[in-house]
């Protein structure tokens, strides 16, 4: 069984002597272990201060090795990259198959390249090509973005996969159409009862 998701079918081992932690590779990735792919060996989160020895520990970016803990692992490239050098909030949903900033690649046509029209999901950091989404987007959002797998609606915790693949997401993407029409209805319903007691006409909070 995976370590980090207790499904079966885990074949990665932690390398440090005595450990009993197996990992699925993209588990490997979201858990915060450490992988080299020169060595092709996994340090689990417990025993990855083991690979501060290592040249592969250090961010390509500052070029240091800060916290082991706090790296991102490119699983194209195998380089390593602090989150706050790339301004990046670390999450194990970011960390399961991440892709440096080089490596990207769109996930529905799995090419790289026509950046200026690829989209960074805020939740999982995986891009798409705005022309390769269903319905396509013409331009780019004003605001952050979500990608279908990360959208999940906070009131009724639906995600796209249960909702109509056309429908329409409000409030940065945390409110599905069904939801935010239901509150819409439900602000005018509190309205419209709001009566006087004795001639039933409607009234009003003074200002």
């Amino acid at each position: 069984r995976c370590s980090h998701c207790t499904r079966l079918g885990a074949s990665i081992p932690c390398r440090s002597p005595g450990c009993p932690r197996l990992y699925h590779f993209p588990c490997a990735t979201a858990s915060g272990s450490f992988l080299s792919m020169k060595t092709l060996q996994l340090l689990c989160p417990e025993h990855s201060e083991g690979a501060a020895y290592l040249e592969e520990a250090r961010c390509a970016v500052c070029e240091g090795p800060g916290e082991l803990c706090d790296l991102f692992f490119c699983t194209s490239c195998g380089h390593h990259y602090h989150g706050a050098c790339l301004d990046t909030a670390l999450t194990a949903r970011k960390r399961a198959g991440w892709q440096c900033p080089e490596c990207k690649v769109c996930q529905a046509c799995r090419k790289p390249g026509n950046d200026s029209k690829m989209l960074v999901c805020e939740t999982c950091d995986k891009g798409y090509h705005t022309f390769c989404l269903k319905p396509p987007m013409e331009e780019l959002p004003a605001h952050s973005w979500k990608c279908k797998a990360c959208r999940v609606c906070r009131a009724c915790g639906a995600g796209s996969a249960e909702l109509n693949p056309n429908s329409e997401w409000f409030e940065n993407y945390s409110l599905c159409h069904r939801c935010h029409k239901a509150q819409g209805g439900q602000t005018i319903r509190s309205v419209a009862e709001q009566h006087t007691p004795v001639c039933s006409r409607a009234w009003r909070y003074p200002h």
